[in-house]
């Protein structure tokens, strides 16, 4: 384990390029490119957010620059995923699946008084069903992952103190199978929207032999779930399909973990030159 303190050097160099009322805190890991060990300190300002950054080296030296730009992008990189699977994987790995479960319970329960009213359903319970089953699986994908990533970043603050360029790479991989598992659902899910009316339908314009507290139950499920298509998935497919800027974007079906890495390496690059680079406050020339 690596020291992660600041030393005197760290701190009188931080306190050097500090503003006027300015806080700033040194992450408590480092990155090792195979030659030395980088520190990113973060400087805010109360009703400003954060205001700066400085590159420093294990033994507190301020890094040129140019040089400071890499490290700098490595470290922010690691803390986006963490930040990603504190902020979306955790939250969508504890949603409620009532609905979920219901949906399979009174379908199945169900199936052949829907079918006994018109055939022609069969086919749309069939795919809600098999689909609905694999949302279900979800759960259990994301939480081992959830489990996986908190491994990986413990290595890092309670074992080591720092990540390399190899550590970083795996933790993209596992990191963007969770995102394109997240698409495939909303791509699953958006697919169902003409089954789901389907059975609204019929409920509504067939005489179909169920009690009452069913037939509304029935309704209701699908209802929920064609709403949530137009309110919550499109927004969330659209995000998905579009960078930083808005601008569309295509995703290969067939290689979705991959696409959404390319699209998150670009995304990451313009976001780090527009928004983190100017804010660095390594000496452009020289370092100290």
């Amino acid at each position: 384990m690596i020291n992660l303190k600041p030393t005197p050097r760290h701190v009188e160099n931080i306190k050097k390029h500090k503003g006027l009322f300015e806080k700033w805190k040194m992450w408590p890991f480092a990155y090792y490119d195979g030659n030395n060990y980088y520190f990113l300190t973060l400087y805010d300002q109360r009703f400003k957010g954060i205001t700066g950054y400085l590159m420093l080296r294990q033994d507190g030296s301020v890094l040129p620059f140019e040089e400071a730009k890499e490290p700098a992008f490595k470290l922010i990189n690691y803390n986006s995923i963490i930040d990603a699977t504190i902020t979306v994987i955790i939250p969508q790995a504890y949603k409620d699946t009532t609905h979920f479960k219901e949906t399979i319970k009174y379908l199945t329960k169900y199936r052949q008084n829907l079918i006994d009213a018109d055939s022609r359903i069969e086919s749309s319970i069939q795919q809600i069903l098999e689909a609905t089953e694999k949302t279900l699986g979800i759960e259990r994908i994301l939480k081992d992952g959830i489990q996986d990533l908190g491994q990986a970043q413990l290595s890092v603050t309670n074992e080591k103190g720092y990540f390399d360029q190899a550590f970083l790479d795996e933790l993209e991989d596992e990191a963007y199978k969770y995102s394109a598992v997240m698409y495939e659902y909303a791509i699953r899910e958006t697919a169902l929207k003409p089954h789901y009316e389907a059975v609204m339908v019929l409920l509504k314009e067939n005489p179909v032999k169920l009690n009452l507290y069913a037939k509304l139950k029935i309704r209701e499920l699908m209802k929920l779930s064609h709403r949530s298509i137009d309110r919550q998935l499109k927004k969330s497919k659209n995000n998905f399909e579009t960078d930083r800027h808005g601008n569309k974007i295509m995703i290969d079906k067939t290689r979705i973990k991959q696409s959404f890495m390319e699209k998150g390496c670009k995304d990451g690059e313009s976001y780090f030159k527009e928004i983190i680079v100017p804010k660095i406050r390594n000496p452009r020339k020289g370092g100290r």
